[in-house]
């Protein structure tokens, strides 16, 4: 079986996300890590591309493609961005991740080994999402959709009667419009419940001005959704964060991905996963 990982950047330096670790944990994990950048500007791409180099331990496994994407940050233009990564894949089956998801060592073995002893009809599978709110907790986000059949005619995209997608909803296509695929959502006697972790950083090493920023940003990109103003789409944001600490699980520090320990261990104070900012989470 061959296992393909697909990732979409967007000057992921800048925004502080934990993106060279989140690659080291997918090129241990795969066979081949495709990674769509949609017009970074920071330092990230030259970081990327020193996967490559020659003596790198996993030199050959990353391919850096490039999508043009307008950017006016629409929830209708996701599917048709992350699709194109599902494209270029060539596995058996294809890992959609986010580049704050970050896999753990521990379960490489086991994954591979259900995904290639799932069933014939099986044509998608799902992991438990560990979002982290500092070092020590975290909590369950609930089944994320992640893993795709390769050779069923499956992509991200809108189901047909609904009006709103992102890349979490992968259907069985039907037809398109303007780009974007449209058709059935998954019966769910096809989907492999793996309850394999991802563990989730999300802005957990992003200063407080950027935090602000990314998430008014989400907040514009869906209207629909959210329907805030700058002001209170930050507030929205901050409540959020305080109500999940009800459902925080404890984590020792040991238990994080060994990808990502060097970096959690040299956290400064402004960062949020660092202390919440005083939150008191």
């Amino acid at each position: 079986m061959k296992l393909s990982i697909f990732v979409c950047t967007i000057n992921p330096e800048y925004w502080c996300f934990p993106y060279l670790e989140a690659l080291e944990s997918y090129c241990a994990y795969a066979d081949e890590v495709i990674v769509i950048d949609s017009g970074s500007t920071d330092e990230s791409l030259e970081q990327i591309k020193r996967f490559n180099d020659n003596g790198h331990p996993y030199q050959g496994k990353v391919k850096l493609l490039y999508s043009k994407w307008p950017w006016k940050f629409t929830q209708r233009e996701y599917p048709i961005h992350y699709n194109q990564g599902f494209d270029a894949c060539s596995g058996d089956w294809v890992l959609k991740m986010d580049i704050d998801h970050i896999l753990h060592e521990n379960y490489a073995k086991e994954l591979r080994h259900r995904l290639s002893e799932a069933s014939d009809n099986v044509q998608m599978a799902t992991f438990q999402r560990w979002n982290f709110l500092n070092r020590t907790t975290y909590y369950d986000k609930g089944k994320m959709p992640t893993a795709i059949k390769k050779k069923f005619p499956i992509k991200v995209g809108v189901p047909l009667g609904e009006t709103n997608t992102d890349w979490t909803v992968p259907i069985e296509v039907k037809e398109y419009h303007d780009g974007v695929p449209y058709g059935t959502r998954i019966d769910p006697s096809k989907i492999l419940n793996t309850g394999i972790p991802i563990y989730n950083y999300d802005c957990f090493f992003r200063p407080k001005d950027k935090c602000k920023i990314w998430y008014q940003r989400i907040a514009r990109a869906n209207p629909s959704i959210y329907g805030l103003d700058d002001d209170d789409a930050w507030e929205h944001w901050k409540n959020i964060r305080l109500r999940q600490r009800d459902e925080a699980v404890l984590q020792t520090t040991s238990n994080h991905p060994i990808y990502i320990r060097q970096k959690l261990n040299s956290m400064t104070p402004d960062m949020w996963g660092c202390n919440n900012w005083g939150w008191k989470l």
